[in-house]
């Protein structure tokens, strides 16, 4: 992105110290993450013969990949969208399995249902800066997305089969239950009775 966007060697070297130091966060906390990063960048790039100008960019680049993404200038906007190529690429579904148990390990579980939901609303929330990123990737975002739209969909009419069979079955048992039943003792008006029991094939009844 850098060389296609055609920044000077001098902003390609302050992205890539951007790019080395922008989760090192991670080690301290999860949770803005970003901000702990750049405090950690600001302390240490000193110490390396970094001046305050180029300090500043570097944060600024680091600070552009919390989300939502905010990126205000050319190294940002390309530093927002290398953090999230991988949301265009052939490599998507791999890393976001391996984001679920990285989630999971951390007491973070979520469904099947819930999992795909957050994805697609990820995605669709999502959007690319610099046109080379909107070129090469976005075309690759909206396939994965139709992906997870259709796996999801999948899930959703598995889940769903399965719920109406174990809701049809508890209906079927109540049904029997209540085509037996006295309807002066049961627990279910006449009306709800009659209902389920107009449900079931004609069979004789218990009086009977």
């Amino acid at each position: 992105l850098a060389k296609l966007n055609g920044i000077s060697l001098e902003e390609q070297k302050l992205l890539e110290v951007a790019a080395s130091y922008h989760d090192i966060g991670f080690v301290i906390q999860t949770e803005n993450h970003e901000l702990v990063g750049a405090r950690i960048t600001a302390q240490t790039l000193p110490c390396f013969g970094f001046n305050s100008a180029q300090i500043d960019a570097i944060v600024g680049m680091i600070m552009a990949t919390r989300l939502p993404q905010s990126p205000q200038n050319l190294l940002e906007q390309i530093m927002a969208d290398a953090d999230l190529y991988v949301l265009g690429s052939d490599n998507f579904f791999v890393t976001s399995n391996n984001l679920r148990l990285e989630l999971e390990a951390r007491g973070e579980v979520s469904t099947d249902e819930e999992w795909y939901k957050g994805q697609i609303e990820f995605l669709q929330s999502h959007r690319y800066f610099t046109k080379t990123a909107k070129l090469l990737r976005e075309p690759g975002k909206q396939k994965n997305m139709a992906e997870i739209k259709r796996r999801g969909r999948f899930m959703f009419s598995r889940h769903k089969e399965r719920y109406h069979g174990i809701l049809n079955g508890m209906m079927y048992h109540a049904a029997v239950w209540a085509s037996w039943a006295d309807f002066d003792k049961a627990p279910y008006s006449g009306r709800i009775v009659t209902k389920i029991n107009d449900t079931l094939p004609h069979k004789a009844k218990h009086n009977e």
